[in-house]
């Protein structure tokens, strides 16, 4: 007995986010991307205030997220409930792979 595959949702919705943004290059042949796009259709002001949230709070937040996912999933891994405080341990590997993307990039 085979086991149909499930639908993968998400390629259609990176599929219309990647022919949005060919259609966007082809119309506006500038480098700068998404600046270069808000700038030409809200204004300076609105490309700059998104470029500065980007910077500020979104990329950052995405690496807090995604250190945390991973002291998460190693702590449940490599430690056991009775070990003691795995919160502190969670923080630490966190960190730890915060200082990693910090060094690679």
């Amino acid at each position: 007995m085979t086991i149909p595959h499930l639908p993968q949702w998400n390629t259609p919705t990176s599929d219309r986010g990647a022919f949005v943004y060919a259609d966007l290059g082809l119309m506006i042949p500038r480098s700068g991307g998404d600046y270069t796009y808000l700038s030409r259709a809200t204004g300076n002001f609105t490309a700059f205030m998104y470029i500065w949230v980007q910077i500020l709070v979104i990329y950052p937040m995405a690496n807090v997220i995604l250190s945390m996912t991973v002291g998460e999933y190693l702590t449940a891994l490599f430690i056991d409930d009775d070990c003691g405080p795995r919160e502190i341990i969670k923080r630490l590997i966190a960190a730890a792979v915060i200082s990693m993307f910090i060094y690679t990039s």
